[in-house]
């Protein structure tokens, strides 16, 4: 069909019609313009459904203004199965839930946005689980993976999504509502899309000798063809399931809007065994009767990946690695009967001793702990070979081919012979169990002899992987990559049946045009990413990225941010904050990457880093460092939300608030003086309100309370029997809870230290800048870290450890004085409280401590976690005689800067807290006391739940003085 632009009424209609979203802003555009492959297309506009019927109003609408539609779930895939021109439908931000759970028949009902992680949780209660178990379920969905027909990593025992879906309720391009499903011959039930069930079961007939010629059944150890599995419509086949056609269809034949799954019972046991060999080959030889076994994974690691592996210094790797081995292949069973497990580790032993004349030895790894740990580190060497600074990228276009098992060798063998002979390098690694090999290899397509190479190795492997008898995808799915081979590597005859059935469905080519039928070039310059990017927009950039503040660095860190989402994710630890509460591309870090890249390369139009546009895509980031410290491309999104609030910032966009949390440092001490007057702002009603409306801070957002007795410090002092320590008074603690220092100033004492004041002998306190680097404004967060870093440099020079109270603080140094270009020495030259404290437990650190019998919930601040040093809380306290400490789960609170301070943002912040923060607190009961290390973290929890929170050297102190009552 031909496409055309929407115009603004229609998408203020659409908007207007359905009770999700739809938007058709440049910005939204972009951030849908790219998934986890290498492609870019902008499409006309996205709409995120809330229900079955927005789905049907969206394909209405977008028929009669002559729009495709792109039903799109994770955006994980990487053969661009989910970019396009049309109407985007992203079926992740609402339509993600769970429905029935039958324990009894093991099946479940789930709605197409649901992940796969999502689904987990919820079975494993039941004793079930489905197990059709990905790599990236913790963001890819239930729909993408029916799209791509995944199969993950236990295929081999559990097969592919063909072989798990049961029924699909789905709408076809015309509206009409089918229920996909299985039919037998006394099939006489009435159910949606009945007679259009019927008319495909007459196109069965009708091509039956075709479809039984091209597409003849398979034999054990050969992979199953691609696309459209037209075996279904055939009257004989098992069950004659036509949910099982829509398993591969990428969405080109219909939108499913809730799917049907066959569940399987967790196993009682697991068994793992790691084969080691001295080449590639001798590991892909042995496959074929390592499958006999019948394990449930077989999954291979070349060179490349044990490199990585050594690398990480794990535990495990010594014991997989003795002998220097030049691949290797976990295996792993799961009878039932832990016995008949050793009976296969015997078997898997004498296969590969055979093999290989008993050169390595087996490894058995015992324990479900040690077998998790294994797969995470399986799973993290893959992650860490996509991970390249370079321009050159590792590329997925023939990404997955996979061959029968008796062809491996030989195929693997000739694939290493190819990449040879054009030069390029590739990890290989993947399900080799199931003949699927996973390569990618390293390329820059910004260069014209680079895109040649490219469609060279693609005409090249796809020749291979058909002269072996394979297919061109494993479970990776076609898309935009591999629709144009798959033109060739199918007959003309099973071509036609493919595009007869796509126009009996779908004959104005409304749903996912381009992808199976039709494709274009796979290597058109025009739908590639990389093209667009290389050259950087004419802007100025604040900070420094590696080494140097120039647009053309700051473009090449976003362009790392390959789009595989692995940032899209529930778990707690590694969540991106605001995208867990708002299910929003917006907020996801993986969409706020991209957004910066387009801007940086020019795609957004003019002065798009610094836009209000922006700098709504980064309202709701909490800098967490979360995305940074999960990310295995290192994307930094919290120093991207700065540099945008410094391009606003030069273009002269900045609120009030803004200039007031710049200048906090420099006013405190004045505004100290007023602190009853200011509290009236939250005690006479109305005054909150008038404040919100001229300085934009919320007026359901207590305002802080400006501490009434200062903190005071010596500048000199005579050194304790430990020595001397300078404390660090930074502006929150200083302003706000001048206790928290008071008490840290009685705990070194005690413990051996003369304590002095942190300064650089000049008026007014130091200041580490984070107020104003928050807010976006660099110069003044570049003069105040120097001045820090001068001062803590002359104390270093003296032997004299600084220590200060607040991670946001002390972290900076470590982090963001990097990016504001200011030099720290390394080991840095200030340390938190509680770090300067564990790192001297095991020396003896004598503090006469008196017992608290009380349950304390420990929170520790995200910058904590980010760096590594979030354990040493929770050792200090442990010093502390009765006191039972609850970690809270790793989680953030919500609150940083002015995220939670303004109107816009205050719900969301809230939110955030509800996660995990808040719930644990209430779950450990009144009486529990509540410890947290930063004072955004105290500030949340005291607002949300009008629940006190120390800092950890408050308990210290509490403990010193044997307060004989302490209230939660």
């Amino acid at each position: 069909m031909a496409l055309r632009k929407a115009s603004p009424a229609f998408w203020e209609r659409l908007a207007h019609e359905i009770e999700g979203d739809a938007s058709s802003d440049l910005f939204t555009r972009g951030r849908y313009a790219t998934d986890a492959s290498m492609y870019q297309s902008f499409p006309a506009g996205v709409a995120c459904p809330k229900t079955e019927s927005d789905v049907a109003i969206v394909l209405e609408m977008a028929r009669e203004e002559g729009l495709s539609v792109i039903a799109r779930g994770g955006g994980t895939s990487t053969a661009g199965q989910v970019l396009g021109e049309g109407v985007v439908l992203d079926l992740t931000k609402y339509m993600r839930g769970i429905g029935v759970i039958d324990a009894e028949n093991a099946r479940c009902v789930v709605e197409p946005g649901c992940t796969p992680a999502a689904l987990a949780a919820a079975l494993e209660p039941h004793g079930l689980f489905f197990p059709v178990e990905i790599a990236s379920a913790q963001s890819a969905t239930i729909g993408g993976m029916l799209g791509n027909n995944s199969s993950g990593l236990r295929a081999l025992r559990y097969g592919s999504m063909r072989d798990r879906i049961l029924s699909a309720m789905a709408l076809m391009a015309d509206g009409q509502r089918v229920h996909f499903r299985a039919i037998g011959e006394d099939e006489t039930a009435r159910f949606p899309g009945r007679d259009r069930l019927l008319d495909l079961l007459q196109f069965g007939e009708a091509h039956e000798k075709d479809i039984a010629r091209e597409f003849p059944l398979r034999a054990p150890g050969t992979p199953e063809p691609p696309a459209y599995d037209l075996r279904a419509l055939l009257p004989y086949s098992e069950d004659q399931n036509l949910a099982r056609l829509l398993a591969g269809s990428e969405g080109t034949l219909a939108v499913a809007t809730s799917i049907e799954l066959k569940l399987a019972r967790l196993p009682g046991t697991r068994a793992l065994g790691v084969c080691r060999f001295a080449d590639l080959g001798g590991a892909l030889r042995v496959i074929p009767k390592i499958a006999l076994l019948n394990p449930t994974a077989i999954e291979l690691l070349d060179r490349t990946l044990i490199d990585i592996v050594a690398s990480r210094r794990d535990p495990h790797a010594a014991r997989l690695l003795q002998g220097d081995p030049e691949a290797l292949l976990i295996v792993e069973f799961d009878e039932e009967n832990p016995v008949d497990n050793t009976r296969l580790l015997k078997g898997l032993s004498d296969t590969v001793a055979e093999a290989d004349k008993g050169r390595f030895p087996l490894v058995e790894i015992i324990g479900e702990n040690n077998r998790a740990a294994l797969w995470r580190l399986r799973h993290n060497a893959v992650t860490r070979a996509w991970r390249m600074k370079s321009a050159a990228q590792p590329l997925s276009f023939m990404e997955d081919g996979a061959v029968p098992l008796h062809r491996l060798a030989v195929y693997g063998a000739e694939l290493e012979a190819l990449l040879g002979r054009h030069g390029v390098r590739s990890a290989l690694y993947g399900s080799a169990g199931r003949g699927c090999l996973i390569v990618r290899p390293v390329l820059n397509l910004r260069h014209a002899n680079d895109r040649e190479r490219m469609r060279a190795l693609s005409d090249e492997m796809a020749a291979l992987i058909v002269r072996h008898g394979g297919v061109l995808s494993g479970g990776h799915g076609i898309g935009i990559a591999r629709s144009e081979a798959l033109e060739r590597a199918l007959a003309p005859g099973a071509l036609r049946l493919f595009a007869d059935l796509k126009a009996q469905l779908d004959p104005g080519f409304v749903l996912n045009p381009g992808k199976i039928i039709r494709p274009p070039d796979f290597d058109d310059a025009a739908l590639l990413r990389a093209p667009r990017e290389g050259k950087p927009a004419d802007v100025a950039v604040a900070l420094s990225w590696d080494t140097e503040a120039t647009p053309a660095r700051a473009l090449e860190h976003a362009r790392r941010c390959a789009g595989h989402a692995l940032c899209r994710t529930a778990e707690q630890r590694f969540a991106c904050p605001s995208y867990a509460v708002t299910h929003d591309e917006r907020e996801s870090p993986r969409g706020r990457a991209q957004t910066v890249r387009l801007a940086l390369s020019g795609q957004l139009g003019e002065e798009a880093l610094g836009s209000p546009a922006m700098l709504e895509t980064m309202s709701l980031c909490v800098s967490c460092k979360a995305c940074n410290s999960a990310c295995p491309f290192g994307i930094d999104i919290p120093k991207m939300k700065i540099e945008a609030l410094a391009a606003a910032r030069a273009a002269g966009r900045f609120s009030r608030a803004q200039v007031l949390y710049a200048n906090l440092a420099e006013y405190t001490d004045r505004a100290a003086r007023w602190r009853w007057f200011l509290a009236l702002r939250d005690l006479l009603p109305g005054l909150a309100r008038f404040t919100e409306r001229k300085l934009g801070l919320a007026a359901d957002r207590p305002w802080p309370r400006w501490a009434g007795r200062r903190f005071r410090a010596a500048p000199e002092a005579e050194p304790g029997p430990r020595g001397l320590v300078a404390l660090f008074a930074d502006t929150f603690n200083r302003s706000f809870e001048t206790a928290n220092l008071r008490a840290a100033k009685s705990v070194l004492e005690a413990a051996g230290y003369g304590v002095v004041a942190f300064t650089d002998g000049e008026d007014g306190a130091l200041c580490c800048g984070r107020c104003a680097y928050d807010a976006g404004d660099i110069e003044k967060a570049r003069a105040q870290a120097m001045r820090l870093s001068r001062a803590a440099a002359a104390y270093a020079e003296r032997g004299v450890p600084v220590v200060g109270l607040e991670p946001n603080c002390v972290l900076m140094m470590r982090d963001e004085y990097a990016a504001l270009g200011v030099a720290v020495a390394d080991p840095p030259p200030v340390q938190l409280f509680e770090e300067f404290i564990a790192r001297r437990i095991e020396d003896g650190f004598p503090l006469p401590l008196k017992a608290i019998e009380a349950t304390v919930v420990l929170h520790s601040h995200c910058h904590e976690r980010a760096h590594g040093v979030d354990a040493h809380a929770e050792a200090v306290l442990r010093l502390i005689p009765d006191l039972a400490i609850t970690p809270a789960p790793p989680s953030c609170c919500g609150l940083n800067g002015l995220m939670g301070m303004t109107p816009d943002t205050l719900d969301a912040s809230l939110a955030i807290a509800e996660q995990a923060l808040f719930p644990a607190i209430r779950k450990a009961g009144r009486d529990a006391l509540v410890s947290a290390t930063g004072y955004s973290c105290r500030k949340q929890i005291q607002d949300g739940l009008g629940r006190p929170a120390r800092h950890p050297a408050m308990l210290l102190d509490l403990a010193l003085k044997g307060d004989a009552e302490i209230v939660g």
